[in-house]
């Protein structure tokens, strides 16, 4: 009977052990398919920091209406966002008689950097005078080509 008892404590303990193993080996094997198996949720913040903000910019004088004369000077100015580095624009005179399109027109500022947001501009004696004929025009370049604004409405230069 001894024998029978001491086999069946024995029995007892091994069972008890490989319970305890197998619930210790399911909760790790949990923890880890787990992590493996949950889904990415994206905050608004990382959604946010992952989008890049496009530059702008934004014709503020002359943007309609204005006189300016034949050998004055004007400051030409524009609010601009997000400029990168190196960033510049070409500033043009854009004269409504010569076709309306984009393209046409004197450049008056080569490569004027970006969030600069001043130009200072003499009206030189060979503009053809007008009467509400003109627009200030920014064309991007250098990493800024996609970058055109134009005055809401024209203005004129006289003598």
């Amino acid at each position: 009977m001894q024998t029978q008892k001491g086999v069946s404590t024995l029995i007892g303990i091994i069972i008890i052990i490989a319970v305890a193993v197998v619930a210790v080996g399911g909760v790790f094997a949990y923890q880890y398919f787990a992590t493996k198996t949950q889904p990415v949720v994206q905050t608004q913040q990382n959604q946010n920091t992952n989008q890049t903000a496009q530059p702008s910019i934004t014709v503020t004088s002359p943007n309609g209406g204005e006189q300016w004369v034949q050998g004055s000077t004007h400051n030409i100015t524009w609010n601009s966002s997000n400029a990168a580095t190196g960033m510049v624009v070409d500033i043009w005179l854009y004269d409504n008689r010569l076709g309306g399109a984009t393209g046409t027109g004197r450049m008056i500022g080569s490569a004027v950097p970006y969030g600069m947001n001043n130009y200072s501009w003499t009206i030189p004696n060979d503009v053809t005078l007008g009467n509400n004929d003109f627009k200030i025009q920014f064309r991007g370049v250098a990493g800024a080509a996609s970058l055109i604004d134009e005055s809401n409405n024209y203005f004129s230069i006289t003598n």
